[in-house]
């Protein structure tokens, strides 16, 4: 089974490589700005246990890679897109360094993701129907993302088949 879903950025958003102090964002080896699968698995695996620990315990058990019941894709730009920055702009449009005060009062140049929609999906197997229910309302109600709590919107999008 499979959820198909976009994020929409209200705001300049800044997911970074490596953590919470890193100034770069997350871009393909094209260099597109991306959203790890990995950081949307984390978000949904803490919601979920604060509404349903025996739900959260069922859907992310730890199995081997294989045996995995939830698998999260890189969020992405949509290759349409891609094509038209590649015959039209440069990639490197979509970003710019702005300086942000850290905690202990130092400025830092960070890299942010002008306004964008992103791509990705959600694989599982062996999950009922509360549980994918539970998926995709916990998707849905994600509103803010990334080092600077981003706001966004979630979107469902449904698969033409």
């Amino acid at each position: 089974m499979k959820i198909s879903y976009q994020i929409e950025f209200l705001e300049e958003w800044h997911i970074g490589e490596g953590g919470n102090n890193s100034q770069i964002t997350c871009k393909d080896c094209s260099g597109y700005p991306i959203i790890p699968g990995d950081l949307i698995k984390e978000i949904l695996k803490k919601k979920i246990v604060r509404l349903d620990r025996k739900a959260a315990a069922r859907i992310f058990q730890n199995y081997t890679e294989s045996e995995q019941k939830l698998v999260t894709s890189t969020l992405s730009i949509n290759s349409n897109i891609k094509k038209y920055i590649n015959e039209t702009i440069a990639s490197t449009t979509y970003c710019s360094i702005k300086k942000v005060e850290r905690e202990d009062k130092s400025i830092q140049e960070v890299e942010f993701v002008n306004r964008e929609t992103l791509y990705g999906a959600i694989f599982f197997k062996n999950i009922d129907e509360y549980d994918t229910a539970l998926i995709e309302k916990v998707l849905c109600d994600i509103c803010e993302i990334g080092r600077f709590d981003s706001r966004c919107k979630v979107t469902i999008i449904e698969d033409k088949q």
